[in-house]
C-alpha cells in the first residue's frame, strides 16, 4: 500500500503529452487524464486547437467514460514581455534565432524548421502563429484569442526558454504576474466594474455625502463658520476662511 498518498485529492494530477496527432488526446480521453499541448505555438498546431479536444471527446465516450474536462487542459506557449512590443523583441532577438537556428533546425531537425538570418523575423513569425511576445495587454489579448481559437483551456504554461538575459527574463516573469495573470483568472473584473459604476456616479454620491455631514453638523448646533468649512473641499480648520465664511 501506498503510504504517503498524494496531496490532491482524489489523486495527483496526470497529464498526457499532446503535439499535432490525436494520440496525445485520445490516450488522455480514455483514461481521464489531463493534457499538455506541447506543440501550440508552431503554425501547424495552433492550426489543430481548433480540431484536437474533439479528440479527447470521442475517445472518452467510446471508452464509456465521462467526457473530460476542458479545465485540465493545459496548452503550452512561449512568453516574453516588456514596456513595449519593440522592446521585447529587442530582448530576444538573438536568443529566438538560436533557439530556432540550432535547436529546431540544428539538433532536431523538426519537419518545416528552416534557418533565419534575423531573430526579429523569427520573433514576429512566432507572434503571428500565437506566441505571446510584448506588452501585458497584448499578452492579454493573445490568450484571449487562443481561447476563442481553442475553443476553451483552463491552463496556459510558458514554455522555458533562454531568449533572454537572467534580468529581463525575471522582469518579463513579474509582468505575467501583475498584470496579466489578475485579468484572466477574473480577479480583477469585480473591482474595475466597483471602479467604473463609482465614477459614473460619482456627482451624486459625494453630493450626498456632503449634504450629509452638512445636516448633522447642522443638527449638532454647529456654526455656520464650521459647516462652510467643511462643505469646502480641501479646506483645512486652520487655513484662512475663504471671503464668504469671514462675512459671516
Amino acid at each position: 500500500r501506498l503510504q504517503l498518498k498524494p496531496y490532491q485529492r482524489p489523486m495527483m494530477p496526470i497529464a498526457v503529452a499532446s503535439t499535432l496527432s490525436p494520440a496525445g488526446m485520445q490516450t488522455a480521453g480514455k483514461h481521464g487524464a489531463g493534457v499538455l499541448s506541447v506543440a501550440s505555438y508552431s503554425e501547424q498546431g495552433l492550426t489543430s486547437l481548433q480540431t484536437q479536444w474533439s479528440f479527447a471527446e470521442e475517445a472518452a465516450a467510446k471508452a464509456g467514460v465521462p467526457a473530460p474536462d476542458r479545465k485540465n487542459w493545459r496548452i503550452v506557449m512561449p512568453f516574453h514581455l516588456a514596456e513595449t512590443r519593440e522592446q521585447a523583441i529587442a530582448d530576444i532577438e538573438e536568443g529566438i534565432m538560436a533557439w530556432n537556428n540550432d535547436y529546431f533546425v540544428g539538433t532536431l531537425g523538426a519537419p518545416n524548421s528552416r534557418p533565419v538570418s534575423s531573430g526579429r523575423d523569427a520573433a514576429e513569425r512566432l507572434i503571428d502563429f500565437g506566441g505571446i511576445i510584448g506588452t501585458p495587454d497584448q499578452a492579454v489579448e493573445s490568450i484571449r484569442k487562443l481561447q476563442e481559437v481553442s475553443g476553451g483551456f483552463g491552463c496556459l504554461l510558458g514554455l522555458a526558454h533562454e531568449w533572454a538575459d537572467r534580468e529581463k527574463t525575471l522582469r518579463s516573469y513579474e509582468l505575467m504576474a501583475r498584470y496579466v495573470m489578475p485579468q484572466v483568472q477574473d480577479t480583477v473584473s469585480w473591482i474595475e466594474r466597483s471602479a467604473k459604476w463609482t465614477a459614473a456616479t460619482k456627482g451624486v454620491l459625494m453630493g450626498g455625502a456632503t449634504q450629509a455631514v452638512i445636516k448633522a453638523i447642522a443638527d449638532g448646533g454647529a456654526t455656520q463658520h464650521l459647516a462652510a468649512t467643511v462643505a469646502t473641499p480641501g479646506l483645512h480648520r486652520d487655513a484662512p476662511a475663504p471671503a464668504e465664511a469671514k462675512a459671516e
